[in-house]
């Protein structure tokens, strides 16, 4: 009985528990912006604004663990506008210090009779985008509104919104015994 006790274990290998890799995946929302066209009225001056701007915190990036294992993000968009007219999404990724470290712009086409044109966008970041990444503290979305085609003005009582919604997947490579 004693061989066979050894027999059994003597074929397994306990050091493989000491390298092992971890690929997690981890998805969080990163911002949602929801406007209606008034946002691009400003009543004190009767004038249309050419664009709505807001911005969000990212503190992922302060974390070693993150900026030693990331290895791939994407960013996904789904941009909602249902104003009659057409406009551009520019997102800027910031240091710090303010200085921009990855911009992109997503072209949005009009709305027809008030009715949500949906525009998905994705964004991958590796290799030195992924390291600009790294580097990001803030995201800023800036909507941009382009002239109308027939020369009217956005007023208080124009109907429509944009809906800005994103995601960001992060994927990790965790090794172990390195």
């Amino acid at each position: 009985m004693l061989l066979i006790t050894t027999s059994c274990v003597k074929d397994v290998d306990f050091e493989q528990a000491e390298n092992f890799s971890l690929n997690p995946v981890l998805e969080t929302s990163v911002i949602y912006f929801n406007e209606p066209a008034s946002t691009f009225f400003v009543n004190n001056a009767g004038d249309e604004v050419a664009e709505a701007q807001d911005a969000t915190v990212i503190d992922v990036f302060d974390d070693d663990f993150v900026i030693d294992n990331l290895v791939k993000a994407v960013f996904t968009f789904k941009i909602t506008n249902s104003i009659e007219r057409a406009f551009q999404t520019r997102i800027d990724f910031l240091n710090p210090e303010e200085e921009v470290q990855h911009t992109f712009t997503v072209n949005t086409v009009a709305s027809i009779n008030n009715q949500d044109v949906i525009t998905d966008y994705i964004e991958v970041f590796e290799g030195d985008d992924l390291v600009n990444l790294k580097a990001t503290n803030k995201i800023v979305f800036t909507a941009i509104l382009f002239p109308s085609t027939d020369g009217s003005v956005i007023n208080e009582n124009t109907i429509g919104r944009i809906e800005l919604k994103s995601k960001a997947t992060f994927y990790l490579n965790i090794n172990t015994g390195e």
